[in-house]
């Protein structure tokens, strides 16, 4: 139901041999890496998901989306040291069984529609300004389970299943 934004920063530096991560002491949130001491701090807990937080990318340094098992997704922007959700789009399950499913991996395309897939294979597309559903494609036989957008043009979406199957979607400026 929440997703946990951490704050890692150096501390100072430490005396070990090692070139990996070789302590890792939770009391105090102290990690050593290449004879370096970085401190995790909780930043901020973002709260608002009816149901499990499934996945959540950064959208430059202060924004955030993530998607869940509630069939939602979430925009939160940082502001004035809070976090607070700006957008809320899903629950897709009125607009029939294509619809269904827990909202795994999520991802914004150049134009900032909102991407994602769920368990049935179905990649459900929301675009600005109106966030409705815009675009409910199927093709895989399986559940989705990863998704990535071409960053470089714009023009194709790649969908990976569990039904061993990759598919380059081809997304015209047009719609």
């Amino acid at each position: 139901k929440n997703c946990r934004v951490w704050r890692i920063k150096p501390k100072s530096d430490c005396s070990t041999d090692s070139t990996v991560v070789t302590e890792l002491v939770t009391a105090n949130r102290t990690i050593t890496i290449d004879h370096q001491q970085y401190t995790i701090d909780t930043e901020a807990l973002l709260m608002g998901h009816e149901d499990m937080v499934l996945s959540g990318k950064f959208l430059g340094r202060h924004h955030i989306i993530t998607s869940s098992a509630d069939r939602t997704v979430m925009k939160w922007a940082e502001a004035e040291e809070a976090w607070q959700s700006v957008m809320q789009v899903g629950d897709v399950t009125g607009i029939g069984a294509a619809g269904n499913g827990d909202l795994y991996d999520v991802d914004v395309l150049p134009d900032n529609s909102i991407v994602a897939h769920n368990t049935n294979g179905t990649i459900v597309v929301w675009q600005e300004p109106a966030l409705q559903p815009l675009v409910l494609v199927s093709g895989h036989f399986g559940e989705v389970t990863d998704l990535a957008f071409d960053r470089v043009h714009g023009d194709y979406l790649l969908t990976c299943s569990a039904d061993r199957t990759t598919r380059a979607w081809y997304l015209p400026d047009d719609g």
